[in-house]
């Protein structure tokens, strides 16, 4: 993280959402791992495949173990925005090992087939052979789906390359619950939140907020108003921008916030039916001594969750520091959270600082909040 001594200001680059990509050997880009050799956010080059490709977005919504017939069944919806295909099932340990498929085979020309069609904003209820308990342990359900109209129902394997699937972990537990929040029909997901700040003071440096939103149901240009309050005082500024739905770049939009101070609300309120998720970001802080400055939550694309967040500090006194983070639901309830004790060296600088939670899934989290709490 680079400290600009002459303006004071807290900026986090590019080059540090790299290294942590690099470092942890995860991509923090998207839903599943099963994009063959393709950059989904290169949309300059998008063919008519590729954006159906972008376009087919499934979710798993529950998986029960019925012990009485020996069945894993599931729902999934397609969430996308158009119709999908299934073309297998399989229950595998996560070194590899298939327990079952359907179909049974295992070369590209006998291992897909057409097992439902699931159309747009529909799901389908599903089974396989073999329940999760039957291991005592981990087993991965594994979809793989493809949009309807790239799929060649007489040569399924000449359409793997257009394929995605999406995982799903299962413990040895009975079934996982269905979602707590309804997935939107519109929706966006923003990992990266930073509304640059002056190190010492804590004060908001400009007058626009940085993001980054690197999924959504669809790419679209999306109006946004961003409202920033400043706590407990209530002042509140607010402005708005036009982003792009789907970016692994970072995009600024207007919030006229400038000379507010830590700590700060901000709320994010996309218009044309858009939900983004999380839509609110608590920004904690004890003015010229400790305050966050800008937040990333780092995620595992396979499992689509959440399960740490980068936060940088910006120091303005010496000292012993409690910062904290919780993550909500649509709902206000607590689904996760982390707390670490930080003593910075360096006054005038910025600190960064790694918090670690139980898993939490990405879509599930509508409220990000830090604090900051002197210890000593």
């Amino acid at each position: 993280m680079k400290n600009l001594k002459r303006s004071g200001i807290t900026i986090l680059g590019l080059v540090i959402i790299a290294s942590i990509t690099a470092a942890l050997g995860i991509l923090l880009l998207g839903v599943t791992a099963g994009f063959f050799n393709k950059t989904i956010f290169d949309l300059t080059k998008e063919t008519s495949e590729n954006i159906q490709e972008i376009r087919s977005v499934l979710v798993i919504e529950y998986a029960t173990c019925d012990l009485d017939s020996n069945q894993t069944k599931f729902s999934v919806r397609n969430v996308g925005m158009i119709d999908l295909t299934i073309t297998r099932i399989e229950l595998r340990s996560p070194q590899g090992e298939i327990y079952n498929s359907i179909p049974e085979g295992t070369a590209a020309e006998n291992m897909f087939t057409n097992i439902t069609k699931v159309v747009r904003d529909e799901n389908a209820t599903l089974s396989i052979g073999g329940c999760v308990r039957e291991n005592g342990g981990t087993v991965i359900l594994r979809v793989w789906y493809i949009s309807s109209s790239l799929f060649d129902p007489d040569n399924p394997g000449e359409s793997m390359d257009k394929m995605s699937y999406l995982d799903l972990v299962l413990e040895s537990t009975p079934a996982v619950s269905p979602l707590t929040c309804p997935i939107p029909d519109n929706w966006i997901l923003m990992d990266f939140v930073d509304p640059i700040s002056y190190v010492t003071s804590g004060t908001i440096a400009r007058d626009y907020v940085r993001i980054r939103v690197p999924l959504a149901s669809e790419p679209e240009e999306v109006s946004v108003t961003v409202t920033v309050q400043q706590l407990p005082s209530g002042a509140t500024r607010s402005g708005s921008g036009t982003i792009d739905s789907i970016s692994n770049e970072v995009q600024v939009v207007d919030a006229d916030a400038s000379g507010l101070h830590m700590p700060v609300k901000i709320t994010f309120s996309p218009s044309g039916g858009w939900v983004i998720i999380p839509g609110e970001w608590t920004f904690g802080g004890i003015p010229y001594q400790l305050h966050v400055s800008d937040i990333l939550l780092v995620w595992d694309e396979t499992k689509r969750v959440v399960y740490a967040a980068l936060v940088s500090l910006g120091v303005g006194s010496s000292g012993t520091y409690r910062v904290s983070i919780t993550l909500k639901d649509c709902n206000g309830d607590v689904i996760a959270s982390g707390q670490t004790i930080v003593t910075p060296v360096s006054v005038g600088g910025v600190e960064d600082t790694w918090i670690e939670f139980n898993p939490v899934r990405f879509d599930q989290i509508y409220y990000v909040e830090t604090e900051v709490v002197r210890v000593t």
